[in-house]
């Protein structure tokens, strides 16, 4: 709804409560969830390894939630949709640097 140059002028003049490792990791399950439904011909596995792998990824201390749907985007939906081309019914993702 708001452009990405008013969200900075606001990071900029309200101080907000950083997010914890337990506050990112459940906005990445729920967000994982969401990835999931999208894609209901294919089951989905994905081990708690990528959870802590999206974490890390998300650099969370500094960008906060920002950067989690762009990460599972980029590392997670490009699985799938792998999977899904290569006509696979199930995918395990076990870690973000699996071949």
């Amino acid at each position: 709804i708001f452009g990405t140059s008013f969200i900075n002028r606001l990071d900029e003049i309200i101080n907000f409560n950083s997010l914890t490792h337990d506050h990112i990791a459940k906005i990445i399950t729920k967000e994982l969830a969401n990835t999931y439904k999208k894609y209901p011909e294919i089951k989905i596995n994905v081990g708690n390894e990528v959870i802590e792998e999206l974490i890390q990824e998300s650099h969370y201390k500094e960008y906060g939630a920002r950067k989690i749907n762009k990460i599972i985007k980029s590392k997670i939906e490009n699985i799938i949709i792998d999977s899904i081309i290569n006509e696979k019914k199930e995918v395990n993702i076990i870690s973000l640097f699996q071949k």
